[in-house]
């Protein structure tokens, strides 16, 4: 996927999600969607005709109280990247890590 269809995506993702979650899931899918965000959307942007500043802080608060929401809620392991671990790994964030053999070659 092409990093402006993983933007599209995300965005897509994060205005499906955003609060009140009243789910566990709705609030995994929207701290999913708010780290992909964080991570491709630049601060700014623009050209000759025109420029545009995205305010990333706002994103950030809202992930980081959906994180809160999510802890406080029973959010449990297994729900990818930004879930909240569980006893057996001690409390950490699960990690799934995914091989692409996009640009791969013989």
């Amino acid at each position: 996927m092409d990093v402006a269809a993983e933007l599209l995506a995300a965005q897509e993702a994060y205005l499906a999600n955003v609060p009140p979650w009243r789910t566990v899931a709705r609030a995994s899918a929207f701290i999913g969607a708010a780290s992909k965000l964080l991570v491709l959307m630049p601060t700014t942007s623009g050209s000759r005709e025109g420029n545009v500043s995205f305010n990333l802080e706002l994103i950030q608060k809202q992930y980081d109280d959906a994180t809160e929401w999510l802890e406080a809620n029973g959010g449990g392991g297994g729900a990818g990247d930004n879930a909240v671990g569980t006893a057996a790994n001690g409390g950490q964030p699960t990690r799934i890590v995914r091989a692409s053999f996009v640009r791969f070659r013989d």
